[in-house]
């Protein structure tokens, strides 16, 4: 046997085989990387489609961030990782963006809002000298009653939010409805807090012989409640109250408080005031009357690191509306940061 040629003939057959081994190779890799192009491809314009989903959910003009918050309901910031396998990159987008909007749920607030919501109960104590505040920050709650309506509340949402503060509304429940639902929509999505003020407004079914009636004060209570609810969705709940003319003005407060308090709610008076719900012989006659007003109030508090001030968005509240850009400014010069009571 001739070894030599034998050896020539298979060294031929394999450097063939190993010829078309690489040609045949290299035909599967790119296929392969063809192949793993076009999932590539389709998997980016599966989550481009998706996450176009999800914006254009999430900024539809046909509803509000409030009225979709109520459709997708979000507990904390830590739930906005727990998601479901399905779509994930839209439900992942959904919450990220629509958390803040959302109402806490069983709170006065929307997300965004309650790194700067404080107890009330612990204001109310810390303004009544009952416990010492020991914070580092002064503290200043701009509160508004007898709201909402189409006129001067506005006015002050604009203001509010041109030197992005906030404040806290304390609604009278006779002006919650269809009138004024995109004045209250607007009040709590811009991040502030809404509390109740009784339903009438009426001292004489309140406080008749200035005793407070605990029957209809509580009834109230529950009342505007069910009026809040019924604007802002079954997530809402407030239990932030200012009573009327002040706890202070009138008799059997205790059994009112012990009432109310049955449901969680905590009252809340002030302690500096723009003087605009004065008797009309003391209350200031202009805007720089109401900031004057405001300062002198709050400059004659012993302790002035937490202040909470009585104002009012009613309808003739025309200097009220005219003053806050002075009075905000200067308890920003003061190196107060602003709250909200939950």
């Amino acid at each position: 046997m001739n070894y030599k040629n034998t050896y020539s003939t298979s060294s031929h057959e394999v450097n063939t085989y190993t010829s078309v081994s690489k040609t045949s190779g290299r035909k599967k890799r790119k296929k392969y990387r063809l192949a793993k192009n076009i999932i590539i491809l389709f998997i980016v314009a599966a989550f481009s489609l998706g996450i176009g989903k999800g914006i254009a959910l999430i900024f539809s003009e046909k509803s509000t961030p409030l009225e979709r918050s109520n459709q997708t309901t979000l507990y904390s910031r830590e739930s906005l990782f727990v998601l479901s396998p399905v779509n994930r990159p839209t439900e992942m987008l959904e919450k990220t963006l629509n958390w803040k909007f959302s109402i806490v749920p069983d709170s006065n607030h929307i997300g965004s809002a309650q790194e700067y919501a404080y107890d009330t109960k612990e204001i109310r104590n810390y303004i009544s000298g009952k416990t010492t505040y020991t914070g580092k920050d002064k503290l200043v709650f701009l509160t508004f009653d007898d709201g909402a309506n189409q006129k001067i509340s506005p006015i002050v949402l604009d203001t509010l939010k041109e030197h992005g503060v906030h404040g806290t509304f304390f609604i009278v429940g006779g002006t919650v409805g269809e009138k004024n639902k995109s004045v209250l929509l607007r009040e709590i999505e811009e991040g502030h807090a809404i509390a109740i003020h009784s339903f009438t407004h009426n001292y004489k079914i309140l406080y008749p012989n200035r005793v407070a009636n605990v029957q209809h004060i509580t009834k109230e209570y529950m009342d505007t409640l069910t009026a809040m609810k019924n604007i802002f969705g079954p997530n809402f709940n407030t239990r932030v109250f200012r009573y009327p003319g002040g706890h202070m003005s009138w008799k059997n407060m205790d059994a009112a408080d012990a009432a109310l308090s049955k449901y969680g709610v905590e009252w809340i008076d002030w302690n500096a005031l723009c003087g605009d719900g004065e008797p009309r012989r003391t209350r200031p006659t202009s805007a720089q009357g109401m900031y004057d007003f405001t300062v002198k109030t709050t400059q004659q508090n012993k302790n002035q690191d937490v202040i909470v001030v009585l104002m009012h968005d009613a309808e003739n509240k025309k200097f009220t509306a005219e003053a806050l850009p002075q009075i905000i400014q200067y308890y920003k010069d003061q190196g107060y940061v602003f709250g909200v009571l939950k």
